[in-house]
């Protein structure tokens, strides 16, 4: 008995061999940790990365309302309000003041289009801006309206409105003093998606004096304005038509949908335009889910442009991407989804540090007898775990 003790004490117990043979290169296991070997290593990482396709396939299960709580929401549009300051700051313009009017007139203008089905900036019962400023007191000399559909994180909206030179000219309007954002989802015409009401006001009261937009922009009648596909359901092409009635004054006009420009026609006397273009199968689903509403661009006699919305009834919006509700929940992570990362995350990084651990001892102990294949591998497999913490 007293030798089986003597014999554990001298460090012959077979666990304490287990794990030298495990971590430490010696002459017993030709210098190569069994922690390091090519099947082990295989091994973690394919586990390393089942684990990680769980968790985030456990994220993604739920649809976005699941976990695009209210307060996660409103920091989202906190952010886009940041953004939109940065633009007219860097245009040299005054920032904007959030109003919770405004704010408030955003929501009921996002909570309508789910009720109505529909996206675009005059609802199919009439309701416009107008209606959803008086519902909630805001008096104002001057207003204006951005939307946005599918969720995107708020830097990509903004830089969508930045590209639309209609959504732009609101975002760069010297004259706007106040602003309010609200962002929901919910299901619009079959799929689950997140709508972004953007508001702009100048207060009925304001003495700031009057300036000159950075861009110019017009409302046109969206009575008179038509925006549709024509050709049977499986077809290779359709042909996408505008039609719309434009200002007398009007020499040139196109329209513009998720970068697709259609140049228009005058067709008579009265101010009707219209235009029409092929467009291929692969490129209807990116036109029936635009970010933003339609554009119209407009010049007339003296050279100069305007910019005008256009709606468009036949929005089909697509799921939200699942890359895109990944990096919301990223962003800002929701309270009830945190363990599920959580404890996946904690698995990577105890894996990570015993993998440096391995490594850092692969290396360094008898440094004069090494397998730079197993050192190779190593780093792989740490570089590996590094990038599925930092996911």
């Amino acid at each position: 008995m007293a030798k089986k003790m003597l014999k554990c004490l001298s460090g012959n117990h077979p666990v304490t061999e287990t794990l030298k043979d495990f971590f430490i290169p010696h002459k017993g296991n030709n210098y190569h940790p069994h922690s390091l070997h090519p099947k082990r290593i295989v091994f973690h990482l394919a586990g390393a990365v089942a684990v990680k396709i769980i968790a985030v396939s456990f994220v993604l299960f739920f649809p976005l309302g699941a976990w695009l709580a209210p307060d996660m929401a409103a920091q989202e549009s906190e952010k886009i309000i940041v953004l939109t300051n940065d633009l007219r700051k860097a245009v040299n313009l005054a920032p904007l003041a959030e109003n919770t009017k405004l704010d408030q007139a955003a929501y009921s203008k996002v909570q309508d289009m789910f009720l109505d089905q529909y996206f675009a900036h005059t609802s199919p019962t009439g309701k416009d801006l107008a209606t959803w400023l008086n519902q909630v007191g805001y008096s104002y000399s001057m207003a204006g309206e951005n939307l946005a559909l599918g969720y995107s994180q708020a830097d990509a909206v903004v830089s969508a409105w930045k590209a639309s030179p209609a959504h732009y000219a609101n975002i760069s309007d010297a004259n706007f003093e106040e602003i309010g954002v609200a962002m929901n989802d919910g299901r619009l015409n079959g799929g689950d998606t997140a709508l972004i009401a953007q508001y702009f006001g100048r207060p009925a009261q304001s003495i700031s004096a009057t300036a000159k937009p950075t861009i110019n922009k017009i409302k046109i009648d969206q009575a008179q304005a038509k925006l549709f596909l024509k050709g049977p359901a499986q077809s290779a092409e359709k042909v996408l038509n505008v039609e719309t009635k434009l200002p007398e004054q009007t020499v040139s006009a196109a329209a513009i949908i998720n970068g697709v420009k259609i140049d228009l026609s005058k067709n008579d006397q009265n101010g009707n335009w219209q235009g029409n273009t092929l467009i291929a199968k692969s490129e209807e689903k990116n036109l029936t889910n635009p970010t933003v509403p339609a554009t119209l661009e407009i010049k007339d006699a003296s050279g100069q442009n305007s910019y005008a919305d256009l709606d468009w009834s036949e929005i089909q919006p697509i799921k939200t991407s699942a890359i895109d509700q990944y990096l919301l929940f990223k962003s800002n992570p929701s309270k009830n989804m945190l363990p599920v990362l959580g404890l996946s995350n904690l698995y990577l990084l105890i894996l990570l540090i015993l993998a440096i651990v391995a490594s850092i001892l692969n290396i360094f102990i008898e440094i004069k007898k090494q397998h730079p294949k197993v050192i190779l591998n190593s780093l792989s497999l740490v570089a590996l775990l590094v990038t599925l913490v930092i996911l």
